[in-house]
């Protein structure tokens, strides 16, 4: 029941917020560039670049850390990880 809740809701609120994103992305300019990235579509050049150094990808999850205990955090890893410029 709740999957055909949430079935029947995503599209009206995808057609809901989706035109105050474009007018978001229409003002902030350059959207067009580099936009494939965002769909995980990346041109030779950035791939065969990427592909020659080690990387770490990170991901945050938690957004609302405070302040302090982001900081803190960010000491502790900051010896494990070179800086790459």
């Amino acid at each position: 029941m709740i999957r055909l809740v949430y079935n029947l809701l995503w599209p009206i609120g995808l057609l809901f917020f989706l035109p105050r994103y474009l007018v978001k992305m229409f003002r902030r300019g350059n959207y067009r560039e580099n936009f494939g990235q965002r769909l995980g579509w990346y041109d030779v050049e950035l791939r065969s670049r990427l592909a020659e150094q080690r990387s770490t990808w990170l991901h945050a999850d938690e957004i609302e850390k405070s302040k302090s205990r982001r900081d803190e955090e960010t000491k502790k890893a900051k010896p494990f990880f070179r800086s790459g410029r």
